[in-house]
């Protein structure tokens, strides 16, 4: 092994550094968003669609550029739904706020699950409550979206985007200082409470 091979538990304590600034650049758009709900719901549809639009123009280039093998069409198909579908979501993204808000249900739903899933792979480590709590309150705003669509879609994704970027932004930061001071480690290269603390 040479000497700048990074080791396992180094590579996590210079990720946790990497965590925190994440952790408040949520926390930060977290709170734009809830104070600009309609504004924030409007964004998140249209960073949404150019997503979509540029990942429809790279998997054009790429069904072009690989036209001989097998798959062309298919390829070129996908391209054209991914770049018809943010075109539309461009030209009327207060429409697709409707489509948005169900898609992220879903997301939150799956998110929190993983969160939950998470805190219980860290317990007892120090942030496991605060993952656990986050997870929860993931799930939560992913069903009281599904359940309040599509009337409230408007103006609740933008709040609900807010309070699941503050939520998640805490979690991070909370978990990257925990990292940082040695609380949580790599043993058998999994995460978990470190046995010295």
């Amino acid at each position: 092994m040479t000497d700048n091979a990074i080791k396992p538990a180094d590579a996590l304590r210079k990720a946790a550094s990497w965590s925190i600034f994440l952790g408040i650049v949520l926390l930060v758009l977290g709170v734009v968003a809830i104070c600009f709900p309609l504004a924030s719901s409007i964004a998140a549809a249209i960073w949404v669609a150019w997503l979509l639009v540029i990942g429809g123009a790279v998997l054009l280039v790429h069904a072009i550029r690989v036209r001989q093998e097998s798959g062309f069409w298919l390829k070129l198909l996908w391209s054209i739904v991914y770049l018809v579908a943010g075109l539309l979501l461009l030209a009327s993204p207060i429409s697709g706020v409707l489509t948005l808000t169900l898609v992220l249900a879903v997301l939150w739903i799956v998110e929190g699950a993983t969160a939950i899933a998470l805190a219980f792979r860290l317990k007892p480590a120090t942030p496991w409550g605060w993952v656990l709590f986050d997870g929860i309150v993931t799930v939560l705003l992913g069903l009281l979206v599904w359940i309040g669509w599509p009337g409230d879609a408007p103006w609740l994704l933008g709040l609900f985007l807010g309070i699941s970027l503050i939520s998640t932004g805490i979690s991070l930061i909370l978990f990257g200082w925990a990292v940082k001071a040695g609380s949580i480690s790599m043993r058998s290269g999994k995460l978990g409470e470190d046995p010295g603390v």
